[in-house]
């Protein structure tokens, strides 16, 4: 026997549930799996190892009221092994996703900017 309320969990004849008195059910329902962070797959718009460019990049999507999510930023200098190219190259560079439904805002934004090149460039492959 469980509670519907509280999920506690009874022995069989206890028919009320001791915290919330509310009659107890034989077996629970599914509680739904709340949405994960990966709902809306994300799009990568920029690739670098320029921590400058992140900075700008990162004021144009805020300007432009789109979230983002950056990767690697805080790793770069962390690992103690310095950076190789530009990066660390375990961490590797620095990596600003967006939203997939933001993306075409974003790319358009940082194209304006000139931080990426043209329409048809790849941005999982930009890199300054």
């Amino acid at each position: 026997m469980f509670c519907p309320n509280c999920h506690s969990e009874y022995r069989e004849g206890v028919v009320r549930c001791a915290h919330c008195d509310v009659p107890l059910v034989v077996e629970l329902e599914p509680v739904p799996e709340p949405p994960g962070p990966n709902v809306l797959p994300l799009v990568t718009v920029l690739s670098t190892a320029d921590e400058a460019t992140v900075l700008v990049a990162r004021s144009l999507l805020d300007d432009a009221g789109i979230r983002y999510f950056t990767r690697n930023e805080q790793l770069q200098d962390l690992l103690g092994l310095g950076r190789v190219g530009g990066y660390n190259i375990l961490a590797g560079p620095i990596v600003l996703q967006v939203r997939a439904d933001d993306a075409e805002v974003a790319l358009g934004a940082l194209r304006e900017a000139e931080l990426i090149q043209g329409a048809d460039d790849d941005p999982e492959k930009q890199q300054d």
